[in-house]
């Protein structure tokens, strides 16, 4: 993966380890393009970028040799200095001048998508820190003296003596919530770097600190919708034009929502030409599904369209690599196996160097009434709310694993600064959904093509903090503000269907999937089954791969039904008894076939990262 990784001593005197940077470096070079390139450190510091070869402005270093300072950066920055520049060492010495001017205001001044490591000699400091968003992703942990980091969480573990102990309670809030919560990976003594984090490394100690926080807040005044939507047109429109550069080389996937559709939109008003539009999915043959959308709006737009064909029979080729690009770290290697070949072919083919998607961090969700149902709108929830994944657990291991879940949400839960209910449910989309779910799948295109995300400007989240909640509900505020913006192209009706592979027909029809299944799940156990129910894992399987696939339990069909009755007959007594039923009823289930993905996901793990079935080898440099 691209990024900045290092290793610095924090004891004195003692010495780097031999071959350190081959053995920084041997786990992310996935691709032939890459290149590394090592940033001066003092004696006890070694670091390096590795650089994808997409973009000569995305990666730089900088050195002033007589203040003993030097600086190394992964990422893009918006302001007019940056955007001016020839290289990306260029943007090095422009930051490096920024540092020596400002030192410790350094990190709160800089507007863009970055990781950044700072060497001062002089200061006998280090600093590592990265966006308001982490959209660039570092991972981090401490062993024997020695201060490690790297874009990818295996390239800590790894480190020669590193002690690499899994941690079965992340691999349970996996199997629930589809990924993490918190500081952590699927490594005890491994953390990813949260949003707006400042790393500082002096004296041999390391201590922390922000440089910002996403804390909607909803303001005691209401200035009234006019007034908010003059300025999300203008945040929109100016999100997009911030990260145009290279427009030829720019593509916009296109989903048959109003997002991808918006930001395709702004890229024609800023360039009036030239654009590029892309989707993906089984087929376009759907009437009203996003690839057949997703022609209509380019066509509209007059956009150079292009279609590629998501390819399920490749699961069992496309799986391990993505589990090992991105460590396992979401569902995408199995629910959307094909999205790296896509990549691939994306810039290979139709010859783009960055995508620009949309996240929607808009409030596309209802007015939750508590915690429980805020979390519950991003799907992050205790072990105990799922029945399902209790019984496929190891029941000698269950009170520990249930007890240790309920504390990591009670740790969300705990964390969020917000008062308002829809403030503290954006904040748990932001922390959850957005940092360990979307960062990784866009981390795992980064490997191949740089992916660009207007929505989570800066500016445009700063705004979303300070609008008044009512706005926040549904997406209603932001459809009509889009619709407003681009009326004719908001008027083509969005897509009723999508155009994803079926899963759960495959699972049951597909004869191959079902061996690779079979292999894994029930001939090959390994280490994950200290946490599991070999035979419950078996009789899921059994169930998932017969006509009809797994049926939610007799308790949760009444449940649910009793739950929508209450809900849409008597609204007033729905909305004060849930709070108090909330965390007692549970009317959810996951999919039978979605959870079998996630056992499969982190039993493949294991068998690259624990039990050693496979080697790094095995995925780079196809």
């Amino acid at each position: 993966m691209p990024g900045i990784a290092g290793s610095i001593s924090l004891v004195p005197d003692l010495p780097q380890q031999p071959g350190v940077v081959s053995r920084l470096t041997q786990s992310l070079m996935h691709e032939h393009c890459y290149s590394v390139q090592q940033i001066p450190c003092p004696q006890d510091g070694v670091a390096v970028i590795v650089n994808p070869g997409i973009d000569p402005l995305i990666c730089g270093v900088s050195q002033d040799a007589g203040m003993g300072v030097s600086l190394g950066f992964y990422g893009e920055f918006h302001d007019p200095p940056c955007h001016a520049a020839q290289n990306g060492d260029e943007i090095a010495a422009i930051l490096l001048r920024k540092y020596l001017e400002q030192e410790d205001r350094f990190p709160f001044s800089l507007d863009g998508s970055y990781v950044i490591f700072v060497a001062d000699a002089r200061r006998k400091k280090y600093l590592l820190f990265n966006d308001y968003y982490a959209s660039r992703p570092v991972f981090y942990g401490m062993q024997d003296g020695r201060f490690y980091f790297s874009p990818e969480a295996k390239g800590v573990a790894r480190m020669p003596g590193f002690n690499a102990a899994v941690d079965h309670d992340a691999m349970v809030t996996f199997l629930v919530c589809s990924s993490l919560v918190g500081e952590h990976t699927f490594y005890k003594n491994v953390k990813p770097l949260l949003p707006g984090t400042i790393l500082t490394i002096s004296d041999g100690r390391l201590t922390r600190s922000k440089s910002s926080q996403y804390a909607p807040c909803t303001p005691a005044i209401d200035r009234g919708e006019a007034y908010y939507r003059e300025n999300l047109d203008a945040l929109l429109l100016k999100s997009v034009e911030k990260q145009l550069r290279n427009v030829d080389k720019v593509f916009v996937p296109l989903s048959g929502g109003i997002d991808s559709r918006a930001i395709a939109g702004c890229v024609q008003r800023i360039t009036g030409n030239g654009l590029h539009t892309v989707s993906w999915g089984v087929n376009e043959n759907v009437p009203g599904s996003d690839t057949v959308v997703a022609r209509q709006v380019a066509d509209f737009l007059h956009a150079d369209h292009h279609f590629a064909r998501r390819e399920s029979e490749h699961f069992q080729r496309d799986i391990g690599e993505m589990i090992y690009r991105i460590d396992g770290l979401n569902t995408d290697p199995a629910s959307h196996s094909s999205e790296l070949s896509i990549m691939r072919r994306i810039r290979g083919e139709f010859g783009a160097l960055y995508v620009l998607r949309g996240e929607e961090c808009f409030g596309h969700a209802d007015e939750p009434q508590c915690d429980s149902e805020a979390l519950g709108q991003w799907g992050i929830a205790p072990l105990s709310d799922h029945l399902r994944v209790e019984s496929l657990l190891n029941p000698s291991r269950l009170p520990e694993l249930r007890e240790h879940s309920a504390q990591i949400i009670q740790g969300l839960t705990d964390s969020c600064p917000c008062v308002d209910i829809t403030d503290r449910r954006d904040y748990f989309y932001f922390a959850v959904r957005l940092f360990h779910y979307h960062s990784r799948s866009a981390y795992c295109k980064r490997t191949v093509i740089d992916v660009r995300n207007p929505w989570l400007d800066r500016e445009l989240l700063e705004f979303l903090a300070v609008l008044p909640a009512h706005y926040r509900i549904d997406r209603e505020f932001y459809k009509r503000s889009v619709a407003a913006l681009f009326p004719e192209l908001m008027a083509i009706p969005p897509a009723t269907r999508n155009s994803l592979e079926n899963w759960s027909q495959i699972v049951q029809k597909d004869a191959a999937i079902q061996r690779f299944l079979r292999t894994h799940l029930i001939e090959r156990p390994n280490s994950l089954y200290e946490i599991l129910n070999p035979d419950a894992v078996r009789a899921l399987l059994e169930q998932a791969v017969q006509p009809g696939g797994v049926r939610s339990s007799f308790k949760q069909r009444t449940m649910t039904a009793t739950k929508n009755f209450l809900r849409t007959r008597t609204p007033e007594l729905y909305r004060s008894l849930k709070p108090k039923l909330m965390t007692r009823i549970k009317t959810k289930e996951i999919r039978g076939e979605e959870l079998l993905f996630r056992i499969l996901i982190l039993k493949l793990w294991c068998d690259q990262f624990v039990d050693g079935h496979a080697m790094p080898g095995d995925f780079q440099l196809n």
